[in-house]
C-alpha cells in the first residue's frame, strides 16, 4: 500500500483527483451512528476547502485553500473526450463533473487540485503559507512512538527525533492525523484496542477498546490494458476523464468506476482501471510487533465478499464494451493478453481473473470508525471513546468509504473537527452557500 510518509502526507502522492462523493454516502455516515457528519453537514466544508477557478460547477467553493481546475476545460486528451462519448453511447448520464448535487453517477471529466499542472495538496495550500508563524513548529523525519496517558487521559506523545525519544507535552488535545494505517497503530502501541490483541503482544493494556483497527476498506479495482490503433499523443494528465455507474438500477449510489488512462506507451498507454467504490469486504489493521519502526499489518479482505466479485465482473464488462464502442473503438486494437481479462470469458473465468489481478486504490478508511455503539473508536466530535483530551482526525474515523477518491472527504472531515475543537459553527457565509 503507497503510504504518503512525507509533509502533506499522501495529498502529496496521489492522483490529485477532486471527487467529493455521493450524498447518500455520508448520509449513510449520519444514519449508521454519526450525527453530523451527513451531506449537508459537509457541503460548507467541503466549500471551505476548494477554490474552484473555471466555469460550470457553481456548487463548488471559490475561495477556499485547495486550488481546483477542470480538465474538461483544459485540453483534455482526444481519447478521453472519446471514452466519455462512448460512455453516453452505452446510455450513461453526461455529468459536468462528479461533485454536483444530483450525485456522482455518469461519464465525465475530474477536477483536478493543481494550478498548471503543478500539485495543490494539502502543504502546498495549509501548510506553506503559514509555516512562518511562531506558534507552529514542524518536525520532519520525526516518529511518534506513544500516546502518553495519565490515567484515562491523554498528556501528550512521545517521538523519535534522531533515534532520540523526546517527550512532548500537551496542554489541551492531542490530535492523531497519522492515517488509516498509523492511527490505529499507534492507540495499540499506547495500550488502546482489543485487549487480547494487545495481550498476545505483550502490550500493556491501558484501555479495552475493541474496535481499533476494525472495519479497514478499500476500492477493490483491476487494470484492463489495450493494444493501440493510433499514436497517443501526449498529455500533461494522464487521467482526465471516468464514468461512475450503478452495477444493479436498485443500488442508491454509483457502485462501480472506470477510470480513462491515455498516456504515452511507455507510461501504460490505453488503459482502464475498474474498481468497486462500494466495497462490502471489510478488514483489519493489527501490530506487526511492538517496534514502532515496523509497519502494521494490513489486511482488507479483498473480493472476501462475494458481492464485490459479481459487481467488479460487471464493471469489467461494461468497460469492454465501452472500449468496443464508437468513437473510442478508433484508439484501441485489442486488449493485451497480458490483463487476462476477455469479454468472452464466462462469469467463473471472469471471477477467477479478478481474484488473480485485483488490486487497491489506496483508498483505506476505518480502524479508528467514528460512532456511538461498542464497537466504535471515536465520537461524532472524533474524541477517543474512554480517553479524555485524545482525537483522531483522519481517513481512519471514516465509518465506510465514500464512492469517491478520497482527499476531499479527509479535507473536509479535517476542517469540521477544526470547527468542532474550538466550538464554532460555520460561518454564516458558509451557511448561504450550503443553501445556494
Amino acid at each position: 500500500m503507497p503510504h504518503g510518509r512525507v509533509v502533506g502526507g499522501s495529498s502529496q502522492i496521489n492522483g490529485m483527483l477532486w471527487t467529493r462523493g455521493d450524498p447518500s454516502d455520508f448520509d449513510a455516515w449520519a444514519h449508521g451512528g454519526a450525527p453530523g457528519w451527513g451531506y449537508a453537514d459537509l457541503v460548507p466544508y467541503f466549500e471551505r476547502v476548494e477554490r474552484y477557478v473555471d466555469a460550470g460547477a457553481g456548487y463548488l467553493g471559490s475561495d477556499g485553500m485547495v486550488h481546483l481546475e477542470s480538465r474538461r476545460l483544459h485540453e483534455p486528451h482526444p481519447a478521453a473526450l472519446d471514452f466519455v462519448a462512448a460512455a453516453i453511447g452505452r446510455g450513461h448520464r453526461d455529468v459536468w463533473d462528479f461533485n454536483g448535487p444530483t450525485g456522482i453517477s455518469g461519464a465525465g471529466f475530474f477536477m483536478i487540485n493543481a494550478r498548471d499542472g503543478v500539485r495543490v495538496g494539502a502543504r502546498q495550500a495549509y501548510l506553506d503559507p503559514v509555516i512562518g508563524r511562531r506558534n507552529l513548529t514542524l518536525w520532519p523525519d520525526t516518529r511518534v512512538v506513544p500516546f502518553n496517558l495519565n490515567g484515562d487521559q491523554c498528556v501528550g506523545v512521545t517521538v523519535l527525533r534522531d533515534g532520540q525519544p523526546t517527550e512532548v507535552r500537551a496542554t489541551l488535545d492531542v490530535v492523531s492525523a497519522a492515517s488509516t494505517a498509523e492511527s490505529p497503530k499507534l492507540l495499540m502501541l499506547s495500550g488502546i484496542g482489543p485487549a487480547s490483541h494487545l495481550e498476545d503482544l505483550g502490550v500493556r493494556v491501558r484501555h479495552d477498546l475493541i474496535g481499533v483497527g476494525d472495519g479497514l476498506q478499500d476500492h477493490v479495482s483491476a487494470a484492463l490494458a489495450f493494444d493501440a490503433m493510433r499514436d497517443i499523443p501526449a498529455s500533461p494528465f494522464v487521467d482526465d476523464a471516468a464514468l461512475f455507474y450503478r452495477s444493479d438500477p436498485a443500488w442508491i449510489g454509483a457502485d462501480p468506476e472506470t477510470i480513462f488512462i491515455a498516456a504515452r506507451p511507455d507510461m501504460g498507454g490505453i488503459a482502464m482501471r475498474v474498481g468497486v467504490v462500494l466495497p462490502m469486504a471489510r478488514g483489519t489493521v493489527r501490530l506487526r510487533s511492538v517496534d514502532p519502526e515496523d509497519p502494521p499489518l494490513l489486511d482488507p479482505r479483498f473480493l472476501s465478499n462475494k458481492s464485490d466479485v459479481q459487481r467488479l465482473v460487471v464493471g469489467i464488462r461494461e468497460s469492454l464494451e465501452i472500449a468496443a464502442t464508437e468513437p473510442l473503438n478508433r484508439w484501441i486494437a485489442g486488449i493485451q493478453s497480458s490483463t487476462g481479462l476477455r469479454a468472452d470469458l464466462d462469469d467463473n473465468a471472469m471471477a477467477s481473473g479478478v481474484h488473480a489481478h485485483a488490486q487497491g486504490f489506496a483508498h483505506m478508511i476505518a480502524g479508528c470508525r467514528m460512532g456511538l455503539d461498542e464497537g466504535a473508536v471515536v465520537d461524532p466530535q472524533l474524541r477517543v471513546h474512554g480517553i479524555d483530551r485524545l482525537r483522531v482526525v483522519d481517513a481512519s474515523v471514516m465509518p465506510s468509504v465514500p464512492a469517491a477518491h478520497t482527499q476531499a472527504a479527509v479535507m473536509a472531515v479535517a476542517e469540521r473537527t477544526a470547527d468542532l475543537i474550538l466550538g464554532r459553527q460555520p460561518s454564516a457565509r458558509d451557511d448561504e452557500r450550503a443553501s445556494a
